[in-house]
């Protein structure tokens, strides 16, 4: 499901007679990831404002932003894939 997105990393609304709409609503992301070989290892769901830089085993290593825009590094586990 979308989540409402905070109004401190809203776009701001230009000034004139027929301001576009703004969007205020994101989808979470979420990432397959694969091994070198192709063998679906399961999928990792970042917070919004995370990059992810390194995957390695049943772990996602990347960078978050706060609200002031200082990167933090984080550790995600990957989540299983559902059995064939």
């Amino acid at each position: 499901p979308g989540e409402a997105i905070p109004l401190e990393d809203l776009a701001p609304v230009p000034p004139g007679p027929n301001p576009p709409v703004r969007i205020s609503t994101r989808e979470p992301s979420l990432y397959d990831v694969f091994s070198p070989e192709g063998q679906l290892l399961g999928r990792v769901s970042p917070p919004a404002r995370t990059r992810l830089v390194r995957m390695r085993g049943n772990q996602a290593w990347g960078v978050q932003l706060d609200s002031l825009d200082v990167p933090y590094a984080v550790r995600f586990r990957i989540e299983p894939a559902l059995p064939e």
